[in-house]
């Protein structure tokens, strides 16, 4: 614990900045919150099964192939 503690206080000028950065993109992409999956064209925001995942992997396939 007291690495973490060290490496968080001698980085945390670039983890803030990384953490803005990540805000400010989800924001500018319209993510209201986490998690948020982008399958190709499709956006999952939510926590999918493996099925689900599998499924949405799958149909991003097909409309990328039908392009």
């Amino acid at each position: 614990m007291a690495r973490l503690e060290t490496d968080a206080a001698a980085h945390d000028a670039e983890i803030v900045a990384l953490l803005k950065r990540n805000d400010a993109q989800a924001r500018g992409m319209g993510f209201a919150g986490t998690p948020v999956y982008l399958i190709g064209p499709l956006l999952v925001a939510a926590a999918p099964s493996y099925e689900e995942f599998r499924d949405a992997v799958a149909k991003a396939r097909e409309r990328q192939q039908g392009r």
